[in-house]
C-alpha cells in the first residue's frame, strides 16, 4: 500500500541530498573588490546573484514540499490502517527510514532554507534604495473647467424640457 509513497520519498530524498551537498553560497563582494567596476556592473552582479539565489530557493522549497507532503500522506495512511496492515507496513517503514533518513533531511533542508534567506537579505541590503520617480509625479498646475449650471425641475414633467439640457 505504501509503495507509491516510498518511491516518491526515495526520489525526493536523493534530490534533497544533492541540493544539500551542493551547499551554494552567495557572498557579497567586499568593497575593495568592487572599486574596479562601476556601480551599474556591481548592481547587475548583485541582481544576478539574487535571481540565482531565488531560483535555488525555489528548487529547495519544491523538494521540501514533496518530502513533507509524501511523509504526511504516508503517516496518514499508516494511521488509517487496520492492525494487520500496520503490522505488515511497520517493518517496511522502519527499514525505509534507516535506508533513507528523510525526517532528518527535512530538518536539514529547513535549516538550509533559513541560511539561503539570510544570504538573500544580505544581498538585497546592498541594493540602493530606489529614488522616487519624478517623471510620473502629478503636475502642480490646476485644471480649469468651465462653469456650468444644473437644470432645475419644478415638478411638472409636462413643462420640463429635458432635451434642452442634453
Amino acid at each position: 500500500m505504501s509503495a507509491h509513497f516510498r518511491a516518491q520519498l526515495k526520489l525526493a530524498y536523493t534530490e534533497a541530498e544533492e541540493l544539500l551537498s551542493d551547499d551554494r553560497q552567495f557572498p557579497i563582494l567586499p568593497i575593495p573588490a568592487r572599486n574596479n567596476q562601476p556601480d551599474s556592473v556591481f548592481l547587475l552582479t548583485i541582481r544576478s546573484c539574487i535571481q540565482s539565489l531565488n531560483d535555488h530557493v525555489s528548487d529547495v522549497q519544491s523538494v521540501l514540499t514533496v518530502l513533507n507532503d509524501n511523509s504526511d500522506r504516508w503517516m496518514n495512511l499508516r494511521t488509517n490502517m487496520t492492525g494487520a496492515e500496520r503490522i505488515q507496513d511497520s517493518p517496511l517503514y522502519d527499514n525505509f527510514v534507516i535506508e533513507y533518513p528523510f525526517p532528518s533531511t527535512i530538518s536539514n533542508l529547513r535549516k538550509y532554507l533559513r541560511t539561503l534567506r539570510d544570504q538573500s537579505r544580505a544581498l538585497e541590503a546592498n541594493l540602493p534604495a530606489k529614488a522616487p520617480n519624478t517623471q510620473n509625479a502629478a503636475s502642480p498646475s490646476l485644471v480649469h473647467l468651465p462653469k456650468t449650471t444644473l437644470p432645475t425641475f419644478s415638478g411638472d414633467c409636462t413643462t420640463y424640457d429635458f432635451l434642452e439640457h442634453i
